[in-house]
């Protein structure tokens, strides 16, 4: 049976943001923006570093709605202008009448031993820089995966940057000299452009 799946085309945007701002702050909140291309490349590192934890069904990324859903990664691959990852959502909220409905889809399939379905979900990011109103993120349409778990989902991946690189959060304030900690700051906006294919 043929399944036609439907992707989401996006821009993505990351920057560096002050984690927290105390009362009497007068210095620089944003401190520049992440590459797609440096996210891709680091993510592989990741990736190649930790094989251990991407064994029995993958690395455990997120949970979402008090943990009736969750995100495993699965994979990744880099290739020329573009990075694919593979993740898995877990969706325990998911109405029976989905479930019944995609017995026979070679995407989805029940969570063994509960209720809930366990869905392939693709993320292929373009690498390359391009305007905010063309595409560098594509995502597969999951019912019950919403645009906020999307950012859940990378603010995910980009937390695993501090294991390789401590330092790679931190900065320095260009008034106060002093080190501040920063925080992954995402805006997914949607695009009618679907050139990153």
């Amino acid at each position: 049976m043929t399944i036609l799946t439907r992707f989401d085309y996006s821009h993505l945007k990351i920057d560096k943001i002050l984690k927290r701002r105390p009362s009497n702050w007068s210095g620089a909140t944003f401190f520049g923006g992440i590459k797609t291309s440096t996210m891709c490349s680091r993510l592989v590192t990741y990736h190649k570093s930790h094989p251990d934890e991407f064994e029995d069904g993958g690395k455990m990324l997120t949970e979402l709605n008090s943990g009736k859903k969750w995100i495993r990664w699965l994979d990744i691959s880099n290739e020329e202008g573009y990075c694919k990852l593979l993740f898995s959502f877990n969706d325990q909220q998911v109405d029976d009448r989905i479930i019944e409905d995609k017995e026979v889809n070679r995407l989805a399939q029940r969570i063994p031993d509960t209720h809930g379905q366990r869905t392939v979900l693709h993320v292929i990011i373009k690498t390359e820089e391009c305007e905010k109103s063309s595409s560098n993120l594509c995502v597969q349409y999951v019912p019950g995966m919403t645009k906020k778990h999307t950012k859940s989902l990378f603010e995910s991946l980009l937390r695993l940057f501090e294991i390789e690189d401590p330092e790679f959060w931190k900065e320095s304030d260009l008034v106060t000299e002093s080190e501040i900690t920063c925080k992954p700051h995402i805006e997914i906006t949607a695009v009618t452009s679907d050139d990153i294919v």
